[in-house]
């Protein structure tokens, strides 16, 4: 029921929210200077919801697409460092508004994954929102990289079979990189850790969603953790998370293939 209304909602939500958007537009176009304040406020209003609703369709195509198996992933050979500082230059305002401290720890400069640089950013992003989000004024925000050997892999079967069981039953790769981004906000419980990577699901009440993006413990609809882990599956890789408990933070790891020695020349992330 989930995958059918996935596909339903973002195609027929898709045609009505465009004429929305373009007449939004050409008013703000064509009454520029022509209205009282109040009207200019209305005109505001209307424009930030149908944004940020237009998000959240293309969130639900995404969704469906991958579901589907239709979403284009490019297949190019790159160094991912390139592409976190990116990321971490983007976010850093943000942080800086909140009082966040994020801070960029050990990363290899020369490992090499091979997939898309536009989808994985997209998914780093959305960790790294999500621990921004979760995590309260003056919090620590940090994000670390290493690379593990298919030996260090297996053995954690155990632990995180309940992630992906499809991952560990395919064979390993020789090596990863792990990416891991790790906050010092509400932390997790053992019951929530697995089900959050699951379609609209959120942790708490309902009544604590918001259409806030940033602001301090905001909610969306659900998406964005399974976008994380339709994308990185897609690229045979396992996204996991760990915490100690509520009020404990979070640690959300990412295991991605390193590409093999002889797939020649990387483009710059």
């Amino acid at each position: 029921m989930k995958s059918s209304f996935l596909s339903l909602a973002s195609h027929e939500l898709r045609t009505p929210l465009t004429t929305i958007l373009s007449g939004a537009e050409f008013l703000q176009s064509q009454t520029e200077g022509m209205l009282g304040e109040n009207e200019r406020r209305a005109l505001d209003v209307i424009m930030r919801g149908s944004l940020r609703l237009n998000h959240i369709v293309d969130d639900l195509l995404e969704a469906a697409r991958l579901e589907a198996k239709t979403l284009y992933m490019a297949q190019e050979t790159f160094n991912p460092l390139p592409m976190i500082n990116e990321l971490l230059s983007d976010v850093r305002p943000s942080c800086e508004i909140r009082k966040l401290h994020l801070e960029l720890q050990e990363f290899p400069d020369d490992a090499v994954i091979r997939g898309d640089v536009h989808h994985l950013k997209r998914a780093f992003g959305r960790l790294l929102e999500n621990a921004m989000k979760f995590t309260p004024e003056g919090g620590l925000v940090q994000l670390a990289g290493r690379t593990l050997q298919q030996a260090e892999a297996s053995a954690l079967t155990k632990q995180l079979r309940a992630f992906s069981e499809s991952f560990f039953d395919g064979a390993l790769t020789e090596s990863y990189l792990q990416i891991s981004i790790s906050d010092s906000g509400i932390g997790l419980g053992k019951e929530d850790q697995v089900r959050i990577f699951d379609k609209f699901q959120e942790v708490g009440d309902i009544s604590g969603h918001s259409t806030s993006q940033a602001r301090f413990g905001g909610k969306g609809v659900g998406l964005g953790l399974a976008l994380v882990k339709g994308i990185v599956e897609t690229h045979e890789g396992l996204v996991w998370v760990e915490s100690a408990g509520p009020s404990q933070g979070s640690c959300f790891s990412v295991l991605l293939p390193l590409a093999s020695h002889h797939e020649g020349r990387y483009v710059l992330g």
